[in-house]
């Protein structure tokens, strides 16, 4: 753990250096990003177009598959809400027609798109309200388990990690007090 420290130590941090690399990625992000949202948004009317027009599902399957989670989860909606066809989570795809609702998402495919200005953005802003994953006590143990395979790969023992999550506000008392119940149990 020392030598650690003093490699760290030795190291200085240069601001300016590190502000031009930021600028320069955060340029690259939002410049992909407003790709994204422009090409998604072109794709969502012509997929659901072509999709109406010859009943082929799997150009939005083929979509999915290069999206970020978020994109497609947002897509996976959009395209369940308009498409017409069976949405598989196991197999992750847009599978066969749903025969009785599909002539209903058809219909409302097509008034959707009679507004040039709709895409799935414009649809995502009504319907898709984002929401953060609660909190597990599962999730703790995962990440627990995960940091401690990274400290190990890194020349850390169990006992600098537990040290460092003393330091990151673990109560040592309530620590002790666990154990020692642990032993009387």
């Amino acid at each position: 753990m020392e030598q650690n420290q003093e490699q760290n130590a030795a190291k200085v941090f240069d601001r300016q250096k590190f502000n031009v690399e930021f600028d320069a990625a955060i340029a690259e992000l939002q410049a992909s990003e407003q790709i994204t949202k422009r090409v998604l948004s072109a794709l969502s009317r012509v997929l659901l177009e072509q999709m109406h027009f010859d009943g082929d599902i799997q150009p939005i399957n083929r979509l999915l598959g290069v999206l970020t989670p978020m994109n497609r989860k947002t897509c996976v909606l959009f395209f369940q809400h308009f498409s017409g066809h069976h949405y598989s989570e196991k197999d992750e795809a847009f599978g066969k027609r749903d025969k009785p609702a599909y002539e209903k998402k058809q219909a409302l495919a097509v008034e959707f798109l009679e507004d040039p200005h709709n895409n799935i953005w414009t649809w995502a802003a009504i319907h898709v309200e984002m929401e953060a994953k609660p909190f597990t006590l599962l999730k703790v143990t995962k990440q627990v388990e995960s940091l401690l395979k990274k400290a190990d790969k890194a020349g850390f023992k169990q006992e600098d990690v537990f040290k460092a999550m003393i330091a990151g506000g673990l109560d040592v008392e309530l620590v002790s007090a666990i154990l020692e119940g642990m032993e009387e149990a």
